[in-house]
């Protein structure tokens, strides 16, 4: 970020725009309030918004790092003023106390100043949204709270005539997490079927598998889409370069009403870089059309379309497509005048054994 800041202070273009994309292709959600909050300041909204989105979809992986714990104080009062986490309000107290805790712990007056230093960041913690019992083990076994201010919220959560509280009362709302999806590559030499079952050893080639992260908390819709078209066995296209490749044993049935075969563009917050996917979008086009995707090749003269929504990024597997580029020798180009062409089988691409998988569900995996 201190290098974007200089980029943008002296106006040098090429780097701030690298900048933005190393951002993009590095955030995690241990640093993702720190560059918020200086994204705000230095008047980086997309930067600003991309880091928010990644921090209240993995709130509990910023929470267990050692970033949190470093947080000043008047950061974390700013953190208490999102209304977009995805861990519960009693998640966030405990997570609050551990602070503290550590930032008080040395002090020879410990109990004095862990309540002290406590009762100025109590305000920004939804208590009313907190279970009964999680207040009782919570602010008030360890004091934060006056007599007065325990009897206001136990009457407000249950006296139909709620008294006046200085607490938020309204509960976070969290936007989802990232999904994963993985896929074959295939290429099919002989003649193309509408029915392939897969092929044997000599027509068949695998490429290999690739894994896509969803980003559900970025793009919603166009995430919901593309789910939907994983998850109902529907056909659409994936390009990459030149290569397009088909679905497998796909239903070509008409999507349905919920659908729409075209959506408005959502936002401009992920840009278009090497092996991110987007909805493709012509320039004929008012929208991006939901059955027609492509991964961004390396050269970018390869990009046969404008892009439309981008909302995913392959996270594994660009091996497979630097093997599905090295396979694109000119005499498997029809159109290309080789010798050997007309004597070499026809070639078509296909993907199959789609499957979709949770965030946890990847980590889990990825142990293994």
């Amino acid at each position: 970020m201190d290098t974007l800041y200089c980029a943008k202070k002296y106006a040098v273009r090429r780097l701030l725009k690298q900048c933005r994309h190393f951002l993009q292709e590095n955030l995690t959600p241990e640093e993702a309030f720190t560059i918020h909050a200086k994204a705000v300041i230095w008047d980086e909204p997309k930067t600003a918004e991309l880091a928010m989105c990644t921090l209240s979809s993995q709130t509990e992986n910023f929470f267990s790092s050692p970033s949190f714990m470093e947080l000043p104080e008047k950061l974390l009062k700013k953190f208490l003023d999102s209304d977009e986490l995805s861990v519960s309000e009693n998640e966030i107290y405990q997570a609050v106390r551990k602070w503290v805790v550590k930032h008080t712990e040395n002090n020879p007056d410990y109990g004095n100043e862990f309540k002290r230093v406590f009762s100025r960041l109590i305000y920004g913690i939804r208590l009313p949204v907190m279970k009964p019992t999680e207040i009782a083990n919570g602010p008030a076994e360890d004091g934060i709270l006056t007599p007065a201010e325990l009897i206001d919220l136990y009457t407000y959560k249950f006296a139909e005539n709620k008294p006046a509280i200085p607490f938020p009362a309204e509960e976070r709302t969290a936007r989802p997490e990232p999904i994963y999806v993985s896929m074959d590559l295939i290429a099919h030499f002989g003649e193309e079927s509408e029915e392939l079952k897969g092929g044997t050893e000599f027509d068949e080639y695998i490429f290999g598998r690739i894994r896509l992260e969803v980003r559900c908390d970025v793009a919603p819709l166009a995430s919901k889409c593309f789910i939907f078209l994983c998850t109902d066995d529907r056909k659409f296209t994936l390009r990459y370069g030149d290569v397009e490749f088909d679905r497998r044993g796909a239903d070509d049935d008409p999507m349905p009403e919920d659908c729409p075969k075209t959506f408005p563009l959502e936002n401009r917050l992920l840009a278009n870089l090497p092996g991110m996917v987007s909805f493709v979008i012509r320039e004929e086009d008012a929208a991006p059309r939901v059955c027609e995707l492509q991964i961004c090749h390396d050269d970018k003269t390869a990009n046969k379309e404008t892009y439309g929504m981008v909302f995913a990024k392959v996270v594994s597997g660009m091996e497979t497509l630097k093997a599905v580029d090295s396979f694109r020798d000119p005499i498997w180009n029809r159109e290309c005048g080789h010798p050997f062409t007309e004597s070499m089988p026809a070639v078509f691409f296909y993907f199959g054994n789609v499957s979709v998988e949770a965030e946890s569900e990847y980590e889990q995996e990825e142990e293994l």
